[in-house]
């Protein structure tokens, strides 16, 4: 077929995201960024003609992103992005840090193993810098969960 000559054989569809999952993204960004703040209500054909979309799409990635939690839909009101009580978000931070402080742990220990079955003893130097690495980027989860929760505080405070 001369579709596929000198290409390597692969579908259309996977080149490229879908319109859906590009608004899914879009809208998750917003929300997250706080671009979309809490609360506020998602009126379809809005954001339709901010995205350069149909209604369609928008109303698929309201569904997905209410099962996520991250918009809240109402019979008879429409959609609206999601709120958190002050103790939800306090509970959302704290399971955060326990999570990153695990995984950080674990991440620690597959190293370590790994660098251990290796037996090279050049590779204590490599150990020490992506404990150095690790031990940054805990400082800069810590730092970014503390700015969330400075957030989480202003939008409640904003809501009362």
């Amino acid at each position: 077929m001369a579709l596929t000559s000198g290409i390597a054989k692969r579908r259309l569809g996977e080149a490229h995201s879908s319109l859906h999952d590009q608004v899914v993204t879009e809208l998750r960004q917003a929300i997250l960024s706080g671009r979309l703040k809490p609360g506020e209500r998602l009126v379809e054909g809005r954001l339709a003609d901010e995205l350069g979309v149909s209604r369609n799409p928008v109303r698929e990635a309201i569904r997905v992103l209410a099962s996520e939690g991250l918009i809240e839909v109402t019979a008879r009101r429409g959609a609206a992005v999601a709120t958190m009580t002050e103790q939800e978000a306090r509970e959302t931070i704290e399971l955060r840090a326990l999570l990153e402080g695990q995984n950080a742990r674990l991440a620690a220990r597959r190293q370590e193993l790994t660098e251990l079955q290796a037996e090279q003893p050049s590779d204590s130097v490599t150990i020490t810098t992506m404990k150095e690495e690790l031990e940054a980027l805990i400082a800069t989860l810590t730092a970014r969960r503390d700015a969330l929760a400075r957030q989480l505080e202003d939008a409640s405070r904003l809501g009362e």
